[in-house]
């Protein structure tokens, strides 16, 4: 009985600690979320399988992901499987985090690595910025639920 309690007790904490997802994107999935039903600031993590610094700052952005899941988007773009958006974004290094805060027009670049404080700074920078998008939920632009 004590284990069952336990494994209980771990499942909804689990369900309770869920990471928020920072999700692999193409040039179709920034093409949707960026259209015309565009509602919430995007973060995109450009990285490479290859950097070094990419591997460091990759939980950076998982952990601020799970900060803001009610309020930002968060993508991750592989620049070797994705060479088309990195001419788009004019991606020249990697990392690169490009917040984009008012659909295409408006964003913030970063070209390096950002501890959490300083991720979480410039998102809410973005915040702060966007106006008259904050009514609508999140989870229904990638089904969350």
């Amino acid at each position: 009985m004590k284990k069952v309690f336990l494994l209980i007790l771990g499942l909804v904490s689990l369900a309770i600690n869920a990471q928020a997802e920072v999700y692999e994107a193409d040039a179709s999935t920034i093409e949707s979320v960026t259209g015309s039903n565009y509602r919430y600031p995007i973060v995109i993590d450009f990285y490479a399988t290859w950097c070094g610094p990419c591997q460091y700052y990759s939980p950076i952005v998982e952990e601020t992901a799970d900060k803001y899941s009610e309020k930002v988007i968060f993508l991750k773009v592989d620049i070797d499987n994705n060479p088309s958006l990195c001419d788009q974004f004019n991606i020249q290094c990697v990392p690169t985090t490009i917040i984009i805060y008012n659909k295409r027009n408006k964003h913030l670049r970063y070209e390096r690595t950002m501890e959490a404080s300083e991720l979480s700074d410039a998102i809410n920078e973005a915040l702060n910025k966007q106006s008259g998008n904050q009514n609508n939920p999140i989870n229904s632009v990638f089904n969350r639920r």
